[in-house]
Formats: structure tokens, sequence, C-alpha cells
């Protein structure tokens, strides 16, 4: 079974698993349920309305990751495992919510209030969603670089000769956008009453805005890329780069937003804003873009790394 099979496995089949026995645990409850269910503060729904929703919704949108993966030409480890983590965290949400909330009022059982279930829910698949990441596997051994391009600027270096670069490179726009959302949130549980919103926009602001500041880091190991938490980090192995150069980017036009994103033609790139960036050209087509001052300096001590290694 190959790599990708066996991605897919978690970011279609879990879901898909999850989908299958929440409804058919809602649909043939043992208990008596209320013709409306509560749903939330102030709000009822039907149970096959509730199954209904949560059917389509899950298998739609574990559907569109699993198509991404299937098209995309190569996918590293990296966004495998967040494919698989994001695809499952939604299921387990949903589906426990579906089951908490019939759980909670069968057997005439009244209730005002659901969120004991959201909670419950939202720990829950954060922790499937984990496993999934931690279970997604690795990349099959990647071919050797090759030469470096004899135009390739470089640095030159001795062997026995040490040289490091380091840079942070943070997103203003991405932490006014991160910061407005929270905000949003915070007036949405203010106008509803209830601290759900409130909660998950915490959660966001921390997930979001550490991807925002990134550290990154170029050695005789390669490239190494890490944001304000330290997970995930990005690495980019001297034996697996051909070269690198200075680039510029447009983080909109070519990544769609801010962070760690996913470009055309199997780009993965750290967009933190529009402008120059250095370019990381790996094995088997796979662009590294990082956008970031002075990016020639990353590129000649990258491929100066690479010249000494023995592949000029």
């Amino acid at each position: 079974m190959t790599v990708r099979t066996r991605s897919l496995l978690l970011v279609a089949g879990v879901p898909v698993l999850v989908t299958v026995v929440a409804v058919l645990a809602v649909l043939f409850w043992p208990g008596d349920l209320p013709d409306a269910l509560v749903t939330g503060e102030s709000r009822t729904g039907s149970l096959h309305t509730m199954t209904a929703v949560f059917a389509v919704t899950t298998l739609l949108f574990s559907g569109l990751l699993s198509a991404f993966l299937l098209r995309a030409t190569h996918v590293d480890h990296l966004v495998r495992a967040l494919l698989a983590a994001v695809s499952v965290w939604q299921a387990v949400y949903l589906g426990v919510v579906l089951v908490g909330t019939v759980a909670v009022q069968s057997g005439g059982a009244r209730t005002e209030s659901v969120d004991g279930v959201l909670i419950v829910a939202f720990v829950l698949a954060i922790a499937v969603a984990a496993a999934a990441w931690f279970l997604t596997p690795h990349d099959d051994p990647r071919p050797p670089a090759s030469s470096l391009p004899a135009d390739a600027s470089r640095i030159e270096l001795a062997d026995d000769e040490t040289a490091v670069w380091t840079r942070t490179a943070s997103s203003r726009v991405g932490v006014a956008v991160t910061t407005v959302g929270f905000m949003v949130c915070v007036v949405v549980s203010a106008i509803t009453g209830t601290w759900f919103p409130l909660m998950i926009g915490l959660v966001v602001l921390v997930l979001v805005g550490s991807q925002m500041t990134w550290r990154i880091t170029v050695d005789r190991r390669g490239l190494t890329a890490t944001p304000l938490l330290g997970f995930p980090t990005v690495t980019a192995p001297l034996a697996e780069i051909d070269y690198a150069e200075a680039t510029t980017v447009g983080a909109l036009r070519e990544f769609g937003g801010f962070g760690l994103r996913l470009g055309r033609k199997g780009r993965t790139g750290i967009a933190l804003r529009s402008g120059v960036a250095l370019e990381v050209h790996r094995t088997e087509n796979r662009p590294l873009v990082i956008t970031v001052d002075d990016p020639e300096t990353a590129a000649q001590l990258l491929n100066g790394q690479i010249a000494r290694s023995g592949r000029s």
C-alpha cells in the first residue's frame, strides 16, 4: 500500500466511518426522543435534519480534501498530516455533537443547553485529530538531488568553515486579520449569550496567530523553518535540495492567503507577505517558498553548502 493510499484512509476513510457510526447510532437510538431537539441557546431542530446536515457536511468536506490529495502531483508528509488532522477533526467533532445532543435528550430528559456536549466534542476531536497527524505515514525515501547548476549564485565555503544564516519573518496583515476575527467571536458571544464562540475564537487565535511569525535558519543541514509555537516545523534537508534562489511572490495571488499555505503545482509556501522570498527547489519538483528579508544571502549559503557537499 502506497504512502498516498494510507494517507487517503485517514483523510477520507476515518470521516466516512465516523459518519456511518454516528448516523446509525442516532437513527436507531433506543430511548424516546422529543420532536424538536435543543441544538443551542434558543435553537431547536429535528433529528432527521440534524443527521442530514451532519452527513452531507462531513462527507463533502472530507471529499474535497481527498480530491486535493489525489490530484496533487507531490504531497509532503506535513501537508498530508495537516489534511488528515483537519478532516478527522471536523468529522469527530460534528459526530460527537450529533450523538451527544441526542443522548442528553433521550428518555424524556429536558435540557436548555448542550454546552457540555460541545466541550466534550471539541476536546475529543482534538485528541483524535492529533492521533491522525502522528499516524500519517512519512514520505518514502527521496531520490538524491541533482548537481548544483553552474550559474547558481553561491558562497564559497571551506571544508572546516561554519556558516549559519537566520532571520525572523512576520506577517502584520495576518496578525491584524486574526485579531479582527477574534473580536468578531467576542461580539457574537456577547450577542448570543454563549461562551462557546469565544472559546473557538481563542483556539483559532492561538493556532493561526502562531503561524504568522517564523524563524528561518540555513546551515550545513539545510533549511529549517519553525513557527512561534514550535509546531509544525518545516524542513528541507540539504540532500533533497537541488538549488535555491531569491524570487518575488504575491501571497494572495499565488498562495491564497498568509501563513503556511499550499500553492499551485506542488508548491509549499510560508507566505507572510507579498514581496521578496527564498525559493528552495527540492527533488521531485517540490518547491518551498518563504517570504523573508535578505533571501539572496540565504540562497547563496544554501548553494554554498550544496557545493561543499560535492554536488557542484
